[in-house]
């Protein structure tokens, strides 16, 4: 699915948040040349289900996922044709055990029972309600045999899975492939069975059972999984673990946090701390080089000898009651190119070392994890509430580091601030840039110029497919 959000990303060029037809176009001039203006109303038609005149992400993703569309993106990257038929044709021929050309009742009971069994020893079995294939096979046959003729023939068998391929989300890209691995692991399994019961013994019998079982119940559950359903059911186990995970995260964000004369005598304690010591040059400037204490100054200055803020959040607090504390961890490359993490307090208007990692531990852990997200994003502002391109991407890449956001909202954030400074370019000068192989550099010229806060940093990875609990964000007061 992340790669399904990726292209749509990619075709919002402007990152509105909806595809234009214009976009639509755009893309498939670079992708299908050869479509004409009535083949791109025809798919705007197609994937706007609400006729709105623009493709929002559901309407994106639904498309890309319906398994009876006549066209679809590929895994290349190419916009072709896709036969469903063809796709479920391998799987329809080994449900037809008996070869008579129709899937009769022992045939479907035979296939439908193994698919049921490797279910029930997946680790999700406790989901099987969220399956399509979740009910008995007699059951199952009878809602597919749709004329009562005792036997299911191959429309009716294509009608059934392209059903429930839809409900899975399953996107097209990967179908083929998934069903070709469904076929394989299924055809293992009964050609093992069929052995057995003739008497007939293999060496490596019972490991190629095991493993495909586990391959036959993985694939199931790309193809057979209700995605409402399951949605449905993690919507109801959250709402059941509300008051758990309210007993969980204790501790609240109240501002205001350490403003940016706080930061900035923060660095320079760090400094000093640590062994740097912060000089003016010989023209009265307030910040011109960095030495260590050692009193040899550096050339070109060693700016890594200086502390990175990393995270700034508040102590452990009542509920509704202002910190009296703040936290901060701060870390820094030693001369062995090491990293070292340190703790520093806030109170009133001094920090000072402290050596409770405890404490900090449970303050961190005590904020919801997008609140955690947001104190990475707070400390590289350094108190003044925007952060240029480069300190917004080091916190990103910080709250990856922690395990609170993935990779990919993090190439997305910094590719949509990208676009968004291309965009503001002159098309002659970008051909000018690209053709003397300097655009990426003025690229990056400008990122450096662009401020942008925290909120605007969330935005953009709410843009980027991510859901942001609302608890956080009322927290945030970015509701």
């Amino acid at each position: 699915m992340d790669a399904v959000i990726q292209a749509f990303h990619e075709w919002d060029e402007d990152g509105g948040g909806t595809i234009e037809k214009e976009e639509l176009e755009a893309v498939m001039h670079r992708i299908s040349p050869q479509w004409g203006p009535e083949e791109i109303n025809d798919l705007m038609n197609q994937i706007d289900t609400n006729g709105d005149g623009v493709i929002d992400l559901d309407e994106f993703v639904s498309w890309l996922t319906d398994p009876t569309a006549k066209q679809t993106l590929h895994k290349d990257g190419w916009f072709g044709s896709f036969d469903l038929r063809a796709t479920i044709k391998p799987l329809y021929d080994l449900f037809d055990r008996s070869k008579s050309g129709v899937v009769t009742l022992d045939d479907f009971k035979e296939c439908h029972t193994i698919l049921r069994t490797s279910l029930q020893l997946h680790p999700c079995a406790h989901q099987d309600k969220a399956m399509s294939i979740a009910e008995d096979a007699e059951t199952t046959f009878q809602s597919v045999d749709k004329d009562g003729a005792g036997h299911i023939n191959f429309e009716q068998f294509c009608h059934w899975q392209g059903e429930v391929m839809r409900k899975s989300g399953i996107p097209n890209s990967i179908l083929p492939d998934v069903i070709e691995e469904l076929v394989s692991a299924l055809s293992l399994i009964l050609d093992i069975d069929h052995m057995s019961k003739r008497g007939q013994q293999i060496d490596g019998s019972l490991q190629a059972l095991q493993d495909g079982i586990a391959k036959l119940a993985s694939t199931s559950r790309q193809i057979y999984a209700d995605k409402n359903l399951i949605e449905q059911s993690k919507k109801e186990e959250n709402d059941k673990n509300a008051e758990q995970q309210t007993q969980m995260f204790k501790n609240t964000w109240i501002q205001p946090a350490p403003d940016d004369k706080a930061m900035l005598v923060l660095v320079r304690q760090c400094a000093s701390d640590l062994g740097v010591t912060l000089v003016a040059d010989q023209r009265g400037g307030r910040k011109s080089s960095v030495r260590r204490s050692t009193g040899r100054m550096t050339k070109p200055p060693d700016m890594s000898a200086l502390p990175q803020i990393r995270l700034c959040i508040p102590c452990m607090h009542e509920p509704g009651v202002k910190p009296q504390t703040w936290l901060a961890q701060v870390k820094r490359m030693n001369a062995e190119g090491k990293a070292e993490l340190f703790i520093y307090e806030y109170t009133a208007t001094r920090w000072k070392r402290c050596e409770d990692e405890g404490s900090f531990k449970a303050a961190f852990e005590g904020l919801r994890p997008w609140v955690r997200v947001y104190s990475c994003l707070l400390a590289a502002t350094m108190g003044k509430g925007q952060m240029n391109y480069q300190s917004a991407i080091c916190a990103l890449d910080t709250a990856v580091e922690l395990g609170l956001l993935r990779r990919f909202a993090v190439t997305t954030v910094g590719s949509n601030l990208k676009r968004t400074v291309t965009e503001n370019m002159d098309d002659y000068e970008v051909e000018e840039l690209a053709a003397v192989g300097e655009l990426e550099d003025a690229i990056n010229a400008q990122l450096s110029q662009i401020e942008v806060t925290p909120s605007d940093i969330l935005n953009l990875i709410t843009g980027a497919g991510v859901h942001i609990d609302a608890i956080s964000l009322a927290e945030l007061r970015l509701a």
